[in-house]
Formats: C-alpha cells, structure tokens, sequence
C-alpha cells in the first residue's frame, strides 16, 4: 500500500512538474505556497502587470498605465475586458477540492490546454506576486480546474454568484484585447477631415476647424466653398465621436491581405486631431463567393461588410453601417 501511494505522489509531482516546465517564464517561483486555495486577489488596484499565455503559442502582456492599460506595451486596451478579468481575479472562490483519484486527470489536463497567468503588483515587474495554471472547466461548465504556481493541490474555482466556466474571461490572444475604435474624437478634437475618392476628384472635400464649432469646406483642388450646409456639416462632423471596426482579418492569408492593400482604394478618409496627430482609413471593396442580394441577384462583393488599412497597417474588417454616417460626398455639404 505504501509502495502504491508513493508511486501515485511521483506521478502527481511529475505532472506538476511537467506544467511549470512547459509555462515557466523569467523569475517565477517554485517555492511552495501554505495557502493552496490563494488564487484570489484582494485589492486589484495595486495590480499593474498581466501575463497571460497558453501551449498554442498566444499570449500577450497587459500593463497599467496611469488610468489605462496597454496591449503589448503598444495599443490600448479594451477597458470593460480589463475590469472583467481583474474582477474575476478578485472574486475568485473554491467551488470544490479535486479528489485525489482525479489529481493525475486534472493536472494532465492542465499541462496540455492549460493558461498561465501571472499577475505583478506596484510596479514590481521583475517578479510576479502571484501565478496560477487555469485549466478546463467542468462538466457542468460551472467553473475550472486551476493551480497556483508552487502548489500540489489543484481545484475546482468559480466566481460566487456567476453561472459558467471562466475561460473566455482569460484571453490571450493579443487581438481580441484591442480597441476597436477607427475614429473616436471629441467635437472639440477635430481639426481637420479629408475625404478623397481615387480616380473620382469631383467627390473629394476637406473641412477645417476655425475653433468655436466654426469650420471651413474646401473642394479637392483646395479652394475654399463660400455656400454649403452648416448645420449638415456640423452633424457630419459629430459622426466621428466614435465609430469601430468589427474584426481583424485572421482568416484570410498575409499575401491576400497584402494583395488586397495594394489595389486603389474606394475612399481614403483622413483625421487629424488639435494635436496633430493624423488617423486614416482606406476602404477596399471584399469580394465574397455565391453571394446573393436580398432579391436572389447573384453578387461580387459582400453588401454588408468592406476590408480597410487603418494607418496603412492594420487590416480590418468593417460594417457599412457603423462606417456610412461618415461617408459623404461634396456635394452633400453644397447648397
């Protein structure tokens, strides 16, 4: 019997082993913890830095600054996703201990599908103050298997009063932590839109902000238009408060994407804000296989949705309908 159980804990222990072998990263410990249950942190405002990383090869790094968070120490984060996982963070409970016939499963489990997540406190990023493995959920989806680093216990962990597993909670896929703004201005923001058609010269305007909700329009060939439509002007222009792109493109291929990039666009929309600092979208009709229009007509390019660079980098998908209330023409401004 003794022989059986030690065999059972080398077992156990290799498991746990094999976890920590597979997600370890710089500085993280292998001390063993007292309180195998403490996956849970108290105060969230002290934390300042998320990693977050599976065995597929994502993961991505969330950092504090200021009232913000950064995506990659490059693109701001999704503030309601951050708030999301920092309250799961915080609420984390054991729902119920693993029994130890089902130990070996569950770590199993964990090292092949598991996440790591390691979260830093006060700035101290050289050490993580806490790291825990979440694994699969159970099979009433009501919580996942998860072991702190330095533990060799896991548990079944929920959040109180919420009803379902906690995975999609923890992303770590650098995308979908991004905004997803392609313009967000506050009135005052703006000082200047341009809008081109390629090709179409006629169409191409620019308004420029005089300050005090006073602009000027101008044609594509810079002269000033004397008589247009204020108040359409000025409606225009709070358009730009905030409009989202739906995606980016991750189906289709770099080549395809580079492909598509380089033809002529269908429109080039520019902002630049008081600062200086310029956004510009150029939108590409996306082709679409079978499609049919909503009387049967058969269909080249998807009527609902258009692919964009946004500052000539991001390839995004966008909907028509977000993206029209700040598709104009000249001529709509003209008296």
């Amino acid at each position: 019997m003794r022989r059986r159980n030690t065999i059972i804990s080398i077992l156990v222990l290799a498991v746990i082993a094999g976890v920590a072998i597979y997600f370890s990263q710089k500085n993280t410990s292998s001390t063993i913890v007292s309180d195998q249950t403490a996956f849970a942190v108290e105060d969230t405002g002290n934390i300042t830095r998320l990693f977050l990383a599976d065995k597929n090869g994502n993961d991505v790094t969330l950092e504090r600054k200021g009232n913000d968070w950064i995506v990659d120490g490059e693109f701001e984060a999704r503030q309601s996703g951050v708030n999301v996982l920092l309250s799961t963070i915080n609420q984390l409970a054991v729902q119920a201990p693993v029994s130890k016939n089902k130990y070996e499963t569950v770590l199993k489990k964990i090292a092949s599908d598991g996440i790591k997540v390691e979260i830093y406190k006060n700035n101290k990023h050289d050490k993580p103050f806490k790291t825990f493995y979440l694994g699969s959920n159970n099979l009433d989806h009501t919580g996942n298997f998860m072991l702190l680093e330095g533990a060799t216990r896991p548990y079944l962990m929920h959040v109180e009063g919420f009803y379902g597993y906690l995975t999609p909670r923890f992303i770590v896929r650098s995308n979908d932590w991004r905004k997803k703004h392609i313009f967000k201005y506050a009135f005052g923001e703006i000082a200047e839109i341009s809008t081109k058609y390629p090709g179409e010269p006629q169409k191409d305007f620019t308004i420029k902000s005089l300050g005090n909700n006073n602009f000027e329009l101008y044609n594509g060939q810079s002269q000033k238009i004397e008589n247009f439509d204020k108040p359409k002007l000025l409606s225009f222009v709070s358009m730009f408060k905030e409009r989202n792109f739906e995606s980016f493109e991750e189906i289709e291929a770099q080549s395809f994407q580079d492909s598509v990039a380089a033809q002529t666009p269908e429109m080039i929309v520019s902002v630049t804000d008081t600062a200086g600092e310029k956004t510009t979208v150029k939108t590409f009709k996306k082709r679409i296989e079978d499609g049919e229009d909503l009387d049967g007509n058969e269909i080249e390019y998807d009527l609902d949705r258009f692919y964009a660079t946004l500052n000539d980098s991001n390839f995004i998908v966008v909907q028509y309908f977000v993206f029209d209330p700040v598709t104009a023409e000249l001529d709509y401004f003209k008296k």
